[in-house]
């Protein structure tokens, strides 16, 4: 038997770099004026209680482009301490403008296949935040001592996932670098 005292049980405390990443996501919630379905009285429900909205509702994500959105995420992103929930809101920006812009119709040929480009490049920018998220929540986890990492491949598999989160990056920033200066689909138009 050991003289070792028993450890505490690990707390999670809030990151200090977590309220820049939910600073800039607030940023962005904020400044789209939400277009929501009006509140319907829910037939047999107390006076005060709606129904929710219709399932086809959408709201627009962000009155900024995903160029722009890039712009702003990348500088957080380059910090390598953003809290891994927040690539997942990320990707889902992008994928929300892949399909804003995929729900227009195009004029001609020509824009069909501009479109079909920018949707897949939207796409694939979602796909590069949620493999980020993936590497981040890892090595979080390793941090934190909540992994299910053996315990003798837990340094090598935390460096493995910085090398794999800095490569992820890397591809982030080129493909956010060939997006178009203008805005995808504006929220005007879907």
């Amino acid at each position: 038997m050991s003289d070792a005292v028993p450890r505490e049980p690990v707390i999670w405390r809030r990151p200090r770099h977590a309220a820049a990443g939910a600073a800039l996501w607030l940023a962005v919630s904020a400044s789209v004026p939400a277009q929501v379905a009006p509140a319907v009285p829910a037939p047999g429900l107390p006076p005060g209680v709606t129904a929710p909205a219709a399932p086809g509702v959408v709201t627009p994500v962000s009155a900024r482009g995903p160029r722009q959105l890039a712009d702003e995420i990348i500088p957080i992103l380059r910090r390598r301490k953003t809290p891994w929930q927040l690539y997942g809101s990320y990707a889902q920006m992008y994928r929300d403008y892949a399909d804003r812009e995929s729900a227009i119709r195009p004029a001609n040929d020509r824009a069909a296949a501009t479109q079909a480009r920018l949707v897949a490049h939207l796409r694939g920018m979602a796909d590069l935040l949620t493999r980020m998220g993936d590497q981040a929540k890892l090595r979080q986890s390793i941090q934190r001592g909540t992994s299910t990492v053996a315990p003798e491949k837990r340094q090598e598999t935390f460096v493995q996932a910085g090398t794999e989160l800095d490569r992820l990056l890397n591809d982030f920033v080129r493909w956010a670098a060939a997006l178009p200066q203008t805005r995808a689909a504006s929220p005007r138009r879907g």
